[in-house]
């Protein structure tokens, strides 16, 4: 009665085919390679400016940069593909933005050090809406899978924990408090039929009015 999602790790890359507003200016000497005893990193000379600095790793960046580092909006893309583009600050992304790793799996949504808030769409169409904290599904969110199952409630480390609604294929419906991922403390299923189960829950099992002997 649960599915548990995959780990959240974010692969930061961009497209160059962008809408995305820079800086007016173009950085000087742009576009620049990174080396391994030269231009070790963008020079800070660039500031108030949009340009391209290419990693040793084949990584891209183009976009707006402050004392030489990406602030503002820009475009990095991966070797492999992958990429993000949206807001940056202090050369981190934070703000507003939208990755798409090689799956392909589309994050979009605000960012702001390791707090993902948005909608995250699946390869398989599975879809997440809520917050993710340091690459799991955290506090309030939805849960929307393609066999029809849908959660909508409390999470934490990406198991149902707290208050919550499981909508199951067939209509029928558990509502009430989680313990990972278990039904635990007061909850009613009510099942597509009509049949009732309210009461008292433990890990799972239903109990009715009694109290599990632990």
């Amino acid at each position: 009665m649960k599915k548990t999602m995959t780990k959240l790790i974010l692969m930061f890359s961009f497209t160059f085919m962008s809408p995305l507003v820079y800086a007016d200016i173009e950085c000087k000497g742009d576009p620049i390679k990174q080396g391994r005893y030269l231009n070790k990193n963008p020079p800070k000379s660039w500031t108030d400016c949009y340009g391209e600095y290419t990693y040793l790793s084949g990584s891209i960046y183009r976009g707006s940069f402050i004392n030489g580092k990406r602030h503002g909006e820009g475009v990095l893309k991966q070797s492999n593909g992958s990429y993000y583009e949206g807001s940056w600050h202090n050369n981190k992304p934070e703000g507003g933005g939208l990755v798409v790793t090689i799956e392909p799996i589309y994050y979009e949504g605000t960012w702001k050090d390791n707090l993902f808030q948005g909608v995250i769409t699946f390869p398989n169409h599975d879809v997440f809406e809520g917050t993710w904290i340091n690459g799991q599904q955290t506090g309030f969110g939805k849960l929307i899978f393609n066999t029809g199952l849908t959660y909508e409630g409390d999470l934490e480390n990406g198991k149902y924990h707290g208050n919550g609604m499981l909508i199951f294929e067939d209509g029928s419906r558990y509502s009430g408090e989680w313990l990972m991922g278990l039904q635990h403390g007061d909850g009613s299923l009510i099942y597509n039929d009509g049949k009732e189960f309210i009461g008292n829950w433990y890990l799972g099992k239903f109990y009715g009015n009694h109290s599990p002997i632990q």
